[in-house]
């Protein structure tokens, strides 16, 4: 079964857990539509509530890609979620996406490259 952006929306309000999208289809203008769509989301308690909601993990997954984290991520069908557990962390994620949003930034390894100097100072 397919699950899409607009059923995350839906399905994360629901949870009450704070949540902002991030990614290149939030970063990007125009906005590529050909990419997942990607959410950071608050989980103060480590309620692990995405898995019985049909996501499955893939942190493992995205370990070679950018090194390592102090965040979780799931995945179903086109979202993939960001799951940070303080609002330090939640803060760093949204600064960074408001930063590489205004400079418009396409390339995702110059995305990366953001996110890692001012989510870790790794500059």
């Amino acid at each position: 079964m397919e699950y899409y952006e607009h059923q995350a929306v839906v399905d994360l309000a629901n949870l009450g857990m704070p949540h902002f999208r991030t990614g290149s289809r939030e970063i990007c203008s125009p906005a590529p539509y050909d990419t997942d769509a990607d959410f950071v989301v608050l989980d103060l308690n480590n309620s692990g509530r995405f898995e019985r909601n049909g996501f499955a993990i893939t942190t493992e997954d995205r370990r070679e890609e950018y090194g390592e984290t102090n965040f979780e991520t799931y995945r179903r069908g086109e979202v993939n979620l960001i799951v940070v557990h303080t609002w330090e962390s939640f803060r760093a994620w949204k600064a960074a996406t408001a930063a590489a949003k205004q400079m418009n930034i396409k390339d995702k390894a110059k995305r990366i490259a953001l996110f890692q100097g001012v989510l870790y100072g790794n500059w």
